[in-house]
């Protein structure tokens, strides 16, 4: 393998793994990659002699290769080592419950494999160590990665997602560049700058630590316990009744109105007003029906009147023809449904149906989605009673007598309908019904070509048909299909056409 090719190979791991870690697949495939060129010590020197030290730290670093080992073949230690298959020794620093054990070299911070005899080095998992300090290094922008691995492992079940490279935690946003440093920012206060205790770039468990300290709402200490959790309990309060008004006017509003009461209080101030027992105030009978369609009309009267363009017993005459004429019924509009149909699902030949599968090109593939989308390409009617069915307001019997009713208000969903063999079956249904041929019964390979004339029996009749096209399969006239189990044969050429 290429040197030049090796390198950019590498450099290619470690920008796809540092933006979305995967530490097994990482190491697996960085292994496979230098077992391509050569041994580790092979691949370590080659980076060295190609001043590629950056890229040899993280070949090291995944690979596990120590760097402990001096120019002279000699050990930090003292201890020389003779060959590239001798082990590394290391201070053992740590034990946890689980028996793991971790050893320091050079000032790294390795797990044993006490079955393998081997070290791994540590960048995960730092629950119980947090001693591997963290440098901006070169790049302009930090990777929070390390932050967010351990934060997950430390805090279960809350999560600590990254966004444009900044670590989102607890209503916290933390980040760390060459210019600004290490930042964490308040997001419930627009993001003002928070001061912490850290002396630079904290360690892991230095952040993690951070989050672990009893505050009682940022920036109070637990000597005001009692009083937050007074104030917290008077706006607990607080919200409960303001939660309780804003029901008690949404129950208000939604109640309907007593329309016929109402139409009785209107006649009968009409009639007081011809009477001339009381002052009317025309204005009045504007507001007193809370009915769009009645209030539009008495609101044009009113506003003829006001401007002199009738007279005031015209006025109540209208009135009172309008509340006696009004239904107090909205009635709904026919609208046009905005679903255009589907695209044609991509194929060249469609094979057998079998259960819940269709052979598509000749791989199985999910049948009903596919099904679906063929048929509302060629008959959008259909869709309003198939997601119907599909949500359970009405049964497989209704939809396949009743496929082409359209109901504005449905929305096409794409998965609603449940992959299954029954709804295959319904579906291949409903596709007779409308009068479409299902893909799986039209032939698409044949020894025939636009133009060829063929000979079909047709219900026990013979009939001479034309091939229209063969794109997406054996179409005759008038884009009549030929059917897999159709009888036919081909015809000759006539004189003209050789």
């Amino acid at each position: 393998m290429e040197t030049k090719k090796f390198i950019s190979t590498l450099k290619g791991f470690r920008t796809r793994f540092t933006n979305q870690p995967n530490e097994a697949l990482e190491r697996k495939s960085v292994e496979g990659l230098s077992e391509k060129f050569g041994d580790k010590l092979e691949v370590v020197a080659l980076l060295e002699k190609s001043g590629e030290k950056e890229l040899k730290d993280y070949f090291e670093r995944v690979m596990g290769v120590s760097d402990a080992t001096s120019d002279e073949g000699h050990s930090e230690t003292g201890n020389t080592v003779s060959s590239e298959k001798e082990k590394l020794v290391g201070k053992l620093i740590h034990k946890d419950e689980d028996g793991k054990e971790y050893a320091e070299i050079n000032g790294n911070v390795y797990v044993i494999d006490s079955v393998k005899k081997t070290l791994k080095r540590v960048y995960k998992d730092f629950k119980d160590l947090g001693t591997a300090d963290i440098d901006l290094a070169t790049d302009k922008v930090m990777p929070m990665t390390v932050y967010q691995r351990y934060l997950r492992d430390k805090f279960p079940g809350e999560d600590a997602p990254i966004k444009k490279g900044k670590l989102y935690f607890r209503g916290y946003r933390i980040s760390c560049d060459s210019e600004n440093g290490f930042v964490i920012e308040d997001t419930m206060k627009r993001y003002a700058v928070v001061e912490t205790p850290f002396e630079g770039i904290p360690t892991p468990k230095e952040l993690g630590d951070w989050f672990k300290k009893p505050v009682i709402g940022r920036g109070v200490t637990s000597d005001d316990k009692g009083a937050i959790e007074r104030g917290k309990e008077l706006a607990r309060k607080s919200k409960e009744e303001a939660e309780r008004n804003v029901r008690a006017k949404e129950d208000a509003e939604s109640a309907a109105p007593d329309f016929e009461a109402l139409r009785g209080k209107v006649l009968a101030l009409i009639v007081e007003a011809r009477s001339k027992t009381i002052d009317v105030d025309p204005e009045k009978f504007v507001d007193m029906i809370p009915f769009k369609r009645w209030k539009r009309k008495v609101k044009s009267l009113y506003t003829q009147w006001k401007e002199r363009k009738i007279r005031y017993p015209k006025f109540l005459n209208e009135i009172e023809a309008i509340t006696k004429a009004e239904t107090f019924i909205v009635e709904e509009k026919r609208h046009r449904s905005s679903f255009t149909g589907t695209l044609m699902p991509e194929h060249k030949t469609v094979g057998l149906l079998v259960g819940d599968k269709i052979e598509v090109d000749g791989k199985w593939v999910e049948a009903v989605p596919f099904l679906l989308e063929y048929l509302l390409f060629h008959e959008k009617r259909a869709m309003s009673q198939i997601m119907k069915y599909a949500a359970g307001e009405i049964t497989d019997v209704e939809l396949i007598k009743n496929p082409l009713e359209v109901d504005w208000k449905v929305e096409y969903k794409k998965r609603a309908l449940e992959n299954t063999a029954h709804n295959a079956r319904v579906l291949c249904m409903v596709y007779d019904q409308v009068g479409i041929v299902a893909p799986q019964d039209l032939l698409y390979e044949a020894d025939l070509q636009v133009g060829d004339r063929i000979m079909i029996s047709v219900n026990g009749e013979l009939k001479t048909q034309t091939v229209a096209s063969v794109d997406k399969g054996i179409v005759l006239g008038k884009e009549i299909g030929l059917l897999k189990l159709d009888k036919w044969i081909k015809l000759p050429k006539k004189e003209k056409d050789k």
